[in-house]
This record gives C-alpha cells, structure tokens and sequence, in this order.
C-alpha cells in the first residue's frame, strides 16, 4: 500500500485492491498508527473509480467516510485556439504575480487562501479544518515552485482571489489551486481566471495544462469545461478526520 505523508499536514494513500479472500482490516490500524505518528490532521484514501474492495468494511472499520469524486481535467494549449473570454464589468480583475515570496507574502497569501476557503465547496469537510499555514506550504512543495506563477487576483486594488500555478516542465503545468472570496464569488470570474491560467501556459510553451475539482463544485466544473478542458480520470475520495 503506498502511502504519502504530505507537506500540508494530512497523510494519503491509495487503497490497494487486494486478492481475493483477503480483507483491507488488517492493514488499516498500522496506518492509523502511522497517522497519528505523523500528527496528521486527515488521512484520505483514493480509490479508483471501479475499483473492487470491500468499502463498508473500510469505511466501518477504518471509520472512514466518503465525501466526493475527484475529477482530473486536462485542456491542450493551442496558441491559435486559446478561446476568448471578455474582463467583467466596469472594475476587470487583475493579476497580480509575486516576484519576491517573503515571510510577509506568505502571511498576505495565506491569510487570503483562508478566506477563499470560507464555503468553499471543493471537499469543505476538510478546508474546514486543514491548517491553512501548511496547506499553502503543501501547494509550495507539490512541484517546482516559481513564485512568479502564483497570482494576487484583484480588483480596484483590493485583493478578492488567488491563482497557484505549478510548473511541471517541459510539457505540463498544473492549476493546483484558484479561489475567490465570497463577495466576488456568482460574477464569472472563475471563467476569466481559468482563461489567464490558460494563457500563461501558452506563454510558457506548455502544451497542456492540468487541473482537479470536486464533482459536487459544479459551477467550477462548469467553468473549466467550457474553456476547453475535458475529464479524463475520476477517483472516489475518503476520509477520517483526527481531532486536535
């Protein structure tokens, strides 16, 4: 069983299918031991999609739940067909990238993503208690981190969203995360952010840009497959939280 203790602070693994007349109990209590080894705040488990296991022994004696599918996107970056997506209103938003990634930024951006997160609808049961502090850390850490490809989105000069892009060279490059505060949120803008997203790729040279959501965030859904991206894999998600 593979499993990854991650820099945000949770522990993941990939629930193995295992041969027949074999059960997964017995190898969830090392884990959990693992977990709490590790102060994880979650361990979440993916599983494919079709996948054969026995889940109402895991969830029961694994207390694990599930919470959602996750969905893989991927949107080919072609220069001459980049499609075009018109600012909002009188006050478009701006993108802002940092050029010199501080302790003061870190704090500025992390105090932001936290806000993104309040009624987030991407797995909220845990953005509700994911210590934000090591979850941006986690985004930092998930690639090659360019500091310039991380994005301020504001608006009159006052900040109301955010843009992660992770590089993954020479071919790919991931939205690892974009959020909006609240009162910016049901305008369009996820539409026009994905679309910078996009050009920033094409101006990498990077022929395709990856992404993930929640299948139950469906205007974000929405937003990515109107702008060209296509799901080409899911995986079902679950979850134990630890208290503390």
């Amino acid at each position: 069983m593979y499993v990854q203790s991650r820099p945000d602070g949770s522990v993941m693994f990939w629930v193995p299918t295992m041969a027949e007349g074999f059960s997964l109990e017995p190898m969830l209590e090392p884990l959990i031991q693992f977990c709490q080894k590790k102060k994880a705040y979650a361990a979440v488990a993916m599983a494919d999609r079709n996948q054969p296991f026995d889940e109402q022994t895991f969830c029961s004696a694994g207390q694990f739940r599930f919470l959602s599918e996750l969905i893989y996107l991927a949107a080919e970056i072609l220069p001459n067909e980049l499609p075009q997506v018109p600012p909002k209103g009188k006050n478009p938003l701006k993108f802002m990238p940092i050029l010199g990634y501080s302790d003061e930024v870190a704090d500025r951006l992390t105090r932001l993503v936290k806000r993104t997160y309040q009624h987030s609808l991407d797995f909220p049961d845990l953005m509700q208690i994911a210590p934000v502090e090591d979850v941006v850390r986690g985004y930092q850490a998930g690639g090659l981190f360019r500091p310039e490809l991380w994005f301020f989105i504001q608006q009159d000069g006052i900040d109301v969203g955010t843009l992660l892009l992770t590089d993954a060279p020479p071919d790919h490059m991931e939205l690892t995360y974009m959020g909006l505060i609240k009162p910016a949120r049901r305008k369009g803008y996820a539409r026009e952010i994905v679309r910078f997203a996009q050009s920033i790729a094409c101006r990498e040279k990077r022929s395709m840009l990856l992404t993930s959501a929640d299948e139950k965030n469906i205007a974000a859904c929405q937003s990515y497959l109107s702008q060209g991206f296509k799901a080409w894999d899911r995986k079902k998600v679950y979850a134990r939280l630890f208290s503390g």
